[in-house]
C-alpha cells in the first residue's frame, strides 16, 4: 500500500504493509520536497485546485505525472494508491445528530444543503452516547475534484484505492479516540481549525486569516497576535455550541510550518505536546517527527474498524463510538480496487506455488537420474521383499490415521475463532462446524449473522480474513428485512492453520 498526502507545499509518501495481526508495518517514507527520486518543483495540489474545463485533458495529463513518477520507483510500482487531502479542500466537515439509519440520506441532504449528485461523502465517525442520541461526522467534497484524480489515475494506469481527509487519518494514527482535541492545519494560503470530541464527532472550520501569507501581510506583529487569539476564541465558541459540553483551553496540535509557529506567541502558548504513532504502527520514523507523518500513515489503517479486539489496550475508545473508513471514492471504484487486490494476492500465491512445483519436479528428475545409475545391494533387495509382505498392514494403519485427521474438525477452535473476531453489534443466527463430503476443509465453518448496519458485515469479513485460523472467506446472500430494520448474511470459512 502506498499513501500520498498532497499538501500545498509538499507531497509526503509512505509505503506500508498491514499484517495479518493488524499491525501496520511502515516500510518506507519520503518527502518529495527533500527527495531526489521525485520532482520537487511541481505543485500537484495547485493543479487539482485550479484545473480548467477548457484545458481539462491537459491538466489531467499534468497531474498524472505524479503517478508516473511514483511508478518509476521500482518498490512503489505495483502498489495501490491511497490519497490524503488537506481538510480545506472539503465542501463540508461537520457532525450532526440523526434519528435512524434508514432516514440518514434525507437528513444528510438537508444538512449539507446541496444536491447530493454534486458531492461525494463519507461518514467515518458514528457515536451513540445516549439511548436516543445518534451522531455522525460527515466529510463531503465536490465531485469534480475526485473525478479529476480518478481520471489522472486511469491515464497513468495506477490502482486508486482511496481518497480521504487528513483529519480522520491523523486521528486514526494516534489510536486515542477517547479525548477532546483541537488541530490546526496551516499552510501558505490556507488554514483550517479542527475540533474533535469522542461524544459528538469532528468538525472543521476554515480560517484563511491565519494562513502564513495573510499573517505576513499584517503591518504589525501585535495585529497578527491579536488576530490569532481572536480566531481561536471564535473557534472555541463554535466548538462549545457544536459539542454542548467541552473543556476550556484545550491544547492545539499544530500541523504547520515551524516558522509560522515560532513566529507568534499566540500559537506557542496553546501548542500541545507532540503526538506519536499508536503502538500498532511499526516505523523507523523518529518519534519527534511522527506527528508530521500521522495524517499520511493513518489512512492505511482505514480497513480496520475501531474499536478492534486484536489491539487490546493499544486503542483508547469509548464503547459507544465507531471509527470507520473515510474513503470518499465512488463505490464502484472501491469495489474494483478490492477485487484487484484479491486477484493480485491469488496471482502471487499461484506464482509461488508454480515455482515450488517446479522445484519439486526438478528434484524428482534428479532423483530418478541418480537412482537409474545405482546398483541395489542384495541386502536391500531382501528388505524390500519384506516391506512388500507387510504393506497391507501398513496401508490399514495409514487409513486409520487419515480417517482420524479428517474426522477431527476442531469444532471448539472454529467456534472460538468466529467469536473472537465478531464486532459487538453483529449477532449469530446459526453456526455450523465441519460436515461430510470431500470439501470439508473448504466449508469448515458456516455462519448466518444478523446486523442493523450492513457495513458491519464487511468489517467482520476483514477481521476473519486476517485470522490465520481461516483460509478462504466468502460472504453471500445478504438479505434485508425492511420491517424489522435488520440485514442477514451467510458466511463460509475454509479451514486455515488450526491447532489444539
Amino acid at each position: 500500500m502506498l499513501a500520498i498526502y498532497l499538501q500545498p507545499d509538499s507531497v509526503k509518501i509512505v509505503q506500508a504493509k498491514l499484517r495479518k495481526d493488524n499491525i501496520l508495518d511502515v516500510q518506507d517514507y519520503l518527502n518529495a520536497e527533500e527527495s531526489s527520486e521525485l520532482s520537487n518543483d511541481k505543485k500537484y495540489l495547485d493543479m487539482l485546485l485550479n484545473f480548467s474545463e477548457g484545458t481539462y485533458k491537459e491538466d489531467v495529463e499534468a497531474f498524472a505525472e505524479l503517478f508516473r513518477e511514483i511508478k518509476k520507483i521500482p518498490k512503489y510500482k505495483r502498489e495501490n494508491i491511497y490519497i490524503v487531502l488537506p481538510d480545506f479542500m472539503f465542501y463540508m466537515v461537520d457532525c450532526f445528530t440523526y434519528d435512524k439509519d434508514m432516514d440518514m440520506e434525507p437528513q444528510i441532504r438537508s444538512f449539507v444543503n446541496i444536491d447530493l449528485d454534486q458531492i461525494y461523502y463519507s461518514m467515518p465517525i458514528l457515536t451513540n452516547p445516549a439511548p436516543q442520541e445518534n451522531c455522525a461526522t460527515i466529510y463531503a467534497i465536490e465531485r469534480k475534484y475526485i473525478d479529476f484524480i480518478i481520471s489522472a489515475a486511469e491515464v497513468a494506469r495506477v490502482r486508486l484505492a482511496s481518497v480521504e481527509a487528513a483529519s480522520i487519518s491523523f486521528l486514526r494514527a494516534s489510536g486515542i479516540f477517547q479525548k477532546e482535541e483541537f488541530i490546526f492545519q496551516g499552510f501558505e494560503k490556507h488554514a483550517t481549525m479542527i475540533a474533535y470530541s469522542s461524544i459528538a464527532g469532528l468538525f472543521a472550520m476554515d480560517v484563511p486569516e491565519l494562513a502564513l501569507e495573510n499573517l505576513g501581510y499584517l503591518p504589525e506583529r501585535d495585529h497578527a497576535e491579536a488576530l490569532i487569539k481572536a480566531s481561536i476564541i471564535q473557534f472555541e465558541n463554535t466548538a462549545e455550541q457544536t459539542f454542548t459540553n467541552i473543556n476550556d483551553d484545550i491544547p492545539i496540535t499544530l500541523l504547520a510550518n515551524p516558522i509560522l509557529i515560532e513566529s507568534f506567541n499566540a500559537f506557542k502558548e496553546r501548542e500541545g505536546k507532540r503526538q506519536h504513532f499508536a503502538p500498532f504502527i511499526l516505523s523507523e520514523i523518529p518519534e519527534n517527527e511522527q506527528q508530521d507523518w500521522m495524517a499520511v500513515v493513518g489512512t492505511l489503517l482505514q480497513s480496520i474498524e475501531f474499536p478492534n479486539l486484536s489491539y487490546g489496550d493499544s486503542v483508547v475508545i469509548d464503547d459507544y463510538e465507531r471509527v470507520l473508513s473515510g474513503n470518499i471514492l465512488p463505490d464502484d471504484i472501491q469495489k474494483s480496487s478490492k477485487t484487484y487486490q484479491l486477484l493480485s494476492k491469488i496471482k502471487r500465491t499461484s506464482f509461488i506455488g508454480s515455482v515450488a512445483m517446479g522445484v519439486v519436479f526438478l528434484a524428482e528428475l534428479i532423483g530418478i537420474f541418480a537412482l537409474s545409475t545405482v546398483e541395489i545391494p542384495p541386502s536391500l533387495e531382501q528388505e524390500y521383499q519384506e516391506a512388500q509382505e507387510n504393506s497391507k498392514q501398513l496401508d490399514t494403519e495409514l487409513q486409520v490415521f487419515e480417517l482420524a485427521a479428517k474426522e477431527h474438525q476442531y469444532p471448539l477452535q472454529g467456534i472460538k475463532a468466529v467469536i473472537d473476531n465478531r464486532p459487538k453489534d453483529i449477532g449469530f443466527l446459526s453456526v455450523q462446524v465441519g460436515g461430510d463430503g470431500k470439501n470439508v476443509d473448504a466449508n469448515w465453518v458456516r455462519l448466518k449473522v444478523v446486523a442493523q448496519d450492513p457495513l458491519l458485515f464487511q468489517s467482520y469479513l476483514s477481521a476473519l480474513q486476517n485470522d490465520e485460523r481461516f483460509g478462504n472467506v466468502v460472504i453471500s446472500e445478504i438479505d434485508a428485512n425492511d420491517s424489522a430494520g435488520i440485514k442477514t448474511a451467510n458466511i463460509t470459512l475454509a479451514k486455515g492453520k488450526v491447532t489444539e
